[in-house]
């Protein structure tokens, strides 16, 4: 119907690190009166929806939340009694239901009414550098709440009854619970959290139960200076998410699982592209990603892994440390047959690198260019 819409993120410093999403109509030949404003001009003088405003709507019992046990390797709601118990669970990191409560937008226990936790403007994180991303009819953006947040697009978008900007659910990564309850301390100073921009990718060939290939969205994101890890969650129908348990349901896997000193604060955008060895990842599909910065090891490292799982197929050393790391990367594919050829990425030392990917075997998947 020529119904073009501009998403928006923003934060504000002023109300204690809040955020929002707003969209705003682009006039078109279709929009009617656009007050004298040429065609494509956006119009900017009031919005169609604002996620802040929607979610602040909202209580915290009827928001569909997730987190991922490491334990188990899965999916489980984020509610009290379904985080791991014990020294160093998730239970002993946030501290009490109070706080978990408090991050699912319970305002009953912060200081102005009369509880001991941080007041705020706004149960919207600030959104920094995780720019909004369109799939399918929803918005995926990253909040320094704790959250990766999935918004409806539109009325009736991804699905008939959708209201534009309502949140569809969020996802708090394991990754970010060692300062998670920092969020609710009244002397919180700002840090982050899901701060990476997520990358989205339908039709990867995803490993079914009965091992028959299933055409699957995935959707891989990073922390930016709030982590070192990458989560990964399956968002092919996205709008059918009825209840935290089928959201549990469509966790796949957080990376690192364990220690890995190569590891950096995951300021590197993923890519999900199909390679020429179809006996890796789901049919060949595979997830690149570079080391990122500040990592133990001080190396720049280029990261392959598993769609389905998040298990490394191959890790590629540059054998250049020292105070370095991986940026982004960028994947090309030279021969247009939609499988990835080459890889570029640069370093902390000045160095932009060429990954050759060309080979059907994995195991030879090497830097192209080497001395020795």
């Amino acid at each position: 119907s020529g119904n073009i819409l501009m998403f928006q993120s923003s934060y504000d410093t002023t109300e204690g690190w809040t955020g929002d999403v707003k969209a705003y109509q682009v006039c078109t030949v279709y929009t009617g009166d656009c007050a004298g404003r040429d065609i494509g001009e956006i119009i900017t003088s009031s919005h169609v929806w604002s996620a802040a405003e929607k979610l602040n709507a909202r209580t915290a019992n009827s928001r569909i939340i997730a987190t991922y046990n490491p334990s188990t390797g899965s999916g489980t709601p984020f509610r009290w009694a379904s985080l791991t118990t014990g020294a160093g669970s998730q239970q002993a990191l946030l501290g009490n239901e109070n706080a978990l409560n408090y991050l699912r937008g319970d305002n009953s226990n912060e200081e102005l009414n009369g509880g001991t936790l941080r007041d705020r403007y706004s149960k919207l994180g600030d959104i920094v550098h995780s720019s909004p991303i369109f799939e399918n009819g929803v918005l995926y953006t990253g909040g320094n709440d704790g959250m990766l947040h999935a918004f409806a697009a539109a009325d009736d978008e991804p699905s008939a009854g959708a209201v534009g900007g309502e949140e569809l659910f969020a996802y708090v990564p394991n990754l970010v619970f060692d300062h998670l309850s920092d969020l609710t301390d009244p002397d919180y100073t700002h840090k982050y959290y899901v701060d990476l921009t997520v990358s989205v990718k339908s039709g990867v060939n995803i490993h079914g139960s009965i091992g028959t290939p299933v055409s699957t969205t995935l959707l891989v994101g990073g922390l930016g200076k709030g982590g070192r890890g990458y989560f990964a969650l399956d968002v092919t129908d996205a709008a059918t998410i009825a209840n935290e348990a089928a959201l549990a349901g469509k966790v796949m896997w957080e990376f690192p699982s364990g220690t890995d000193n190569d590891m950096g604060y995951t300021y590197s955008k993923p890519a999900i592209v199909e390679s020429y060895d179809s006996s890796v990842g789901s049919n060949g599909w595979i997830v690149i990603f570079g080391n990122g910065y500040n990592s133990p090891s001080g190396k720049a490292v280029l990261y392959i892994v598993n769609p389905e799982n998040g298990n490394v197929i191959e890790k590629i050393d540059t054998a250049v440390a020292g105070c370095n790391g991986l940026s982004t990367p960028v994947p090309v594919d030279v021969d247009y047959d939609d499988k990835v050829d080459y890889v570029y990425a640069g370093d902390l030392r000045g160095n932009m690198w060429k990954f050759d990917l060309t080979d059907t075997d994995h195991t030879n998947w090497e830097i192209a260019f080497y001395d020795g």
